[in-house]
């Protein structure tokens, strides 16, 4: 039976295709574009992205800025006839605007619509955009990272038991892809097995034979080994006994495999107390649905989805893979070590809605001092755009909220920094003027 196993074990290695293809722009750029070997970490790829995406988008920003400010100087040179005509029409509003418009083209001011709007509508089709780009590639990478430990929980497990029958002797081959067990590898799987027959014999009953026989025995591998090997284990209690030495490997392997980020344990979920580190099930099942739903709502796999390994073995695999009973088993060990750990604090979430409202009371401004009266929509969209902004940090993973973050803050350094410019500029414009009016001032008169 030992030499059958040998043969008809496999090693797991199970990949998951990432959502490039097709329109897909921004999984390619970030997944695919960004890979650079010191960018390993998607919270800083997302961060430089950001960066980078916001400098090669900020020349429509400065042109609009550039016309906002001349439309405010020409606001600033005829302040009277503008007053005039607030006065004149104050009982009609309608024809008070017009007759603005009317003068700001006149003495060459004004400012085009289109440009005013074209910054905002780029803005809106990149957030609705990367709202869903990296709702994709946070449903690969969490799908990924479960299926990764799958792998580790199989190829481990196999060691115990394959195909029904005890893996009597030494044969580790399934811990590597190519059948070579380095000594390190061989080390790691020899703590896994003794914490693993720790943990089984912990669940049993208080009266099995088992757990009073571990007590005389010697808490070490070749011991352990050679006992679980031998008639006083079961199939089934060995089989059994696998399944917590594989949750002992996907234990210690998470750290390897998830992806955080600062003090956030898995980027790809929500910075948020109530939100697990390691996922639930259903929390897990929300995470991955963009590409892991059928139709009726049941958990799946597609075909295309899995690559590395035989088809026919992946499609009769598929269903304990997703299943929620295969989930709970693979990941038991970290669900009761870290499933109530959270996964962030609310950071992320509360900048993005405090950049929001610091950027929309700027913009205001602004163009309060261009001579555009935002007036009771300027009020609402002062409430209603952190609202918005923070119902979608609270609803996306941790990557966009980042994205939200950063593209605010590079958003209102320029937007500051070209204020000083412009600030700069008038008033050695003014000067110019003042000596242009009166001349320059003879300090030596005094003297004389």
């Amino acid at each position: 039976m030992a030499f059958l196993s040998s043969l008809t074990s496999a090693f797991y290695n199970i990949g998951v295709t990432a959502p490039t293809g097709g329109a897909r722009l921004w999984e390619f750029l970030i997944l695919d574009v960004f890979n650079w070997g010191f960018l390993a970490n998607y919270g800083w790829r997302v961060l430089l992205f950001t960066i980078l995406l916001k400098l090669l988008l900020s020349p429509v920003d400065i042109f609009t800025k550039i016309n906002a400010r001349k439309n405010q100087k020409v606001m600033r040179k005829y302040k009277d006839t503008f007053e005039q005509i607030d006065r004149q029409y104050a009982n009609d509003p309608r024809m008070q605007m017009q007759k603005r418009n009317e003068f700001q083209k006149k003495v060459g001011g004004g400012i085009n619509p289109l440009m005013t709007c074209l910054p905002l509508i780029l803005t809106m089709v990149i957030f609705i955009t990367l709202f869903n780009g990296l709702g994709n590639i946070g449903a690969y990478k969490n799908l990924k990272q479960y299926v990764t430990l799958y792998n580790e929980y199989k190829n481990v497990s196999q060691c115990v038991v394959v195909d029904g029958a005890k893996n009597l002797t030494d044969d580790h081959s399934t811990l590597s892809a190519d059948g070579t067990v380095s000594p390190e590898r061989e080390e790691k799987y020899r703590k896994y097995f003794v914490e693993g027959v720790d943990k089984y014999i912990a669940s049993l009953e208080d009266t099995d034979s088992l757990k009073s026989a571990y007590g005389t025995k010697d808490k070490t591998y070749d011991a352990l080994h050679a006992w679980v090997m031998s008639d006083d284990f079961s199939v089934a209690q060995a089989e059994t006994l696998g399944t917590y030495v594989g949750s002992r490997a996907v234990y210690y392997m998470y750290d390897d495999v998830v992806e955080s980020f600062l003090w956030i344990k898995n980027i790809w979920a929500v910075d948020a107390p109530w939100v697990s580190s390691v996922s639930s099930y259903s929390d897990w099942g929300k995470n991955i649905q963009r590409d892991s739903y059928n139709s009726t709502g049941k958990l799946k796999i597609n075909d295309e989805v899995l690559t590395g390994w035989e088809t026919d073995r992946v499609a009769a695999n598929k269903k304990e893979i997703m299943s929620k009973d295969t989930y709970n088993v693979v990941m038991r060990d970290l669900l009761v070590s870290e499933g109530h750990s959270a996964n962030g604090y609310l950071v992320l979430p509360l900048l993005s809605i405090l950049m929001a409202l610091l950027s929309t009371i700027i913009s205001q401004r602004q163009q309060k001092a261009s001579g555009q009266d935002a007036g009771m929509m300027g009020k609402t969209m002062l409430f209603i755009m952190p609202v918005m902004i923070g119902v979608f940090a609270f609803i996306q993973n941790a990557a966009f909220s980042l994205y939200l973050v950063a593209s605010y803050f590079v958003s209102t350094a320029i937007n500051l920094i070209m204020t000083l410019i412009f600030y700069i500029v008038d008033r050695k414009e003014d000067n110019v003027e003042e000596i242009r009016k009166y001349g320059r001032p003879n300090f030596n008169e005094d003297n004389d």
